[in-house]
Order: structure tokens, then C-alpha cells, then sequence
């Protein structure tokens, strides 16, 4: 089962259609009963599930959000190669497109933006060799973006707490 659907690291949930691929997986803790709870919810309802995204993705080729969100999913999962091919199809897109969107804070951000920010992340919260550079080149290239707060706390993350067994410190939630 790991190794069918590149499984990296646990907990991980796995919710599968009824031909057996995933519909989508909820990796790592998710904030206590409740949170978790509103995720199994929201899955059962097809919201931004990983299936959901990839027919949208299907749908409208040329819109980067949902090849945003699908890279994001990726991380999460602990899968660098496809987070990182995401990212950087979801920063293509966003070139021609010129669109934005909105994050949980309620701040706007161009999908490039977001691309990039999603692409350096991938280095820092994924397994294998950590490399602080393209989050710090990020933080270089939007000083004012409202991400440069998020590209500053993950790496004050990984400074914090550099090893590999470390990697609960990511779920902090600083606000």
C-alpha cells in the first residue's frame, strides 16, 4: 500500500473511489478534533479534494489555482518531485494568466506569487535535503508580499529546529 501510492511519511489517511485511485489523503495531525473532523467533512463533500482539483485542473488548463492548491497537496504528502513539477506548471500558467488569489488571511496575491512561494517551500517541508536558498531568494524578490511573513516563519522553522526529526514545528500556528 506504501509503495502503490508513494506513501512517505505518517499518519497519513488515505480515502480511495471505488475503482481504488485516491479521491484524497489528509497527512500529518490537522489541529485537534474538530479541525480534523471539518476536514473529513469537506472531503466527503469534494471540496478541494485532490480528484476535485485535478477535474478542475482538466476543465480550465490555463487557470494556475488549482494546480497551486494540487502542489500544496503534494507537500503535504511529502512528495518533492510532484510538488516541485506543480509549482513550477502552476508559475508557467500564472505568467500568461495574470490572475490572484485569495489567502486564508484574506490577503490577495498574484498566482505567481504563490507558485514561487509554493516552489521554495517545497524544499524546506518536504523529506530530503533541506535548502533554505530559494525561500530566502523569494523573500529577496517580494519583500512586501504578504507570503515574505510566511517564507520569514518557515525559515525561523527550520533554524529553530533543523533536523530532520524535527518536523512538528511546522504545525505551529503563529498568527
Amino acid at each position: 500500500m506504501f509503495a502503490r501510492f508513494n506513501i512517505q511519511s505518517t499518519p497519513f489517511l488515505l480515502f480511495l473511489n471505488p475503482d481504488g485511485t485516491a479521491l484524497d489523503w489528509i497527512a500529518g495531525y490537522k489541529g485537534g478534533p474538530e479541525a480534523f473532523h471539518r476536514s473529513i467533512l469537506d472531503l466527503l463533500a469534494g471540496k478541494e479534494t485532490v480528484a476535485s482539483l485535478e477535474a478542475l485542473t482538466a476543465r480550465e488548463p490555463a487557470n494556475p489555482e488549482p494546480v497551486i492548491k494540487l502542489a500544496g497537496k503534494y507537500q503535504k504528502r511529502n512528495d518533492r518531485d510532484k510538488a516541485l513539477e506543480l509549482s513550477l506548471k502552476a508559475r508557467d500558467l500564472s505568467a500568461k494568466s495574470g490572475r490572484t488569489m485569495r489567502l486564508e488571511n484574506g490577503a490577495t496575491v498574484s498566482c505567481s506569487e504563490m507558485a514561487e512561494y509554493q516552489y521554495a517551500r517545497t524544499f524546506m517541508v518536504t523529506f530530503g535535503l533541506m535548502n533554505h536558498q530559494p525561500l530566502r531568494k523569494f523573500i529577496d524578490s517580494h519583500p512586501e508580499s504578504p507570503l515574505a511573513r510566511e517564507a520569514y516563519l518557515d525559515l525561523g522553522r527550520m533554524f529553530s529546529c533543523p533536523t530532520q526529526g524535527c518536523r512538528s514545528a511546522k504545525s505551529l500556528n503563529v498568527a
